[in-house]
């Protein structure tokens, strides 16, 4: 999340410092989001893993005018523990496996960590230089084609939550 899906580090400046406008610091943030749903709408599914306080990541949502809105997600994974713990829990939780996950920071230590514990992962680092973050949203294109989505495309982020929240009634 923290200059990644967002201008900004939320622990350090709060819910209203973060910023995804369509103007200023957070333009960068704002097209990436905007990209993001339009993956979504396709039918990928977004999940955040964020090093955050949970619910500090749901207040920044609700109060903030974001591209993206939390029931954009299928997961919100957000701890201390390592980001490649969250991305495996959140594997058995999607019953997915390792390799239909793509994972993008801003934070080469994140990049190496998950790189080195998830070789399965596929590993992006989010340019903060806007002379290189293109080639970021080619590649991102070059794994996430689909001209023409159905509607179970459209629909796969509700389907896998509400597949979630029947695993957890069972339980």
């Amino acid at each position: 999340l923290d200059n990644t899906l967002w201008n900004g580090v939320l622990g350090e400046d709060g819910v209203s410092g973060v910023k995804a406008l369509s103007e200023g610091k957070g333009f960068h943030h704002f097209i990436y989001q905007t990209y993001l749903k339009k993956l979504k709408e396709s039918g990928v599914l977004l999940s955040i893993c964020s090093k955050n306080d949970k619910d500090l990541v749901e207040r920044a949502f609700e109060t903030s005018n974001f591209v993206l809105g939390l029931d954009d997600f299928v997961s919100v994974q957000a701890s201390y523990n390592p980001k490649s713990l969250q991305i495996k829990e959140l594997a058995n939780i999607l019953n997915l496996g390792l390799e239909s996950f793509v994972f993008i920071d801003d934070n080469p230590v994140e990049i190496n960590e998950v790189k080195s514990s998830l070789p399965l992962v596929t590993c992006i680092l989010f340019e903060q230089d806007s002379n290189k973050y293109i080639n970021m949203y080619r590649e991102l294109s070059s794994m996430f084609i689909n001209l023409n989505p159905t509607e179970e495309d459209r629909n796969r982020t509700k389907l896998y939550r509400s597949m979630q929240k029947s695993v957890e009634i069972i339980e």
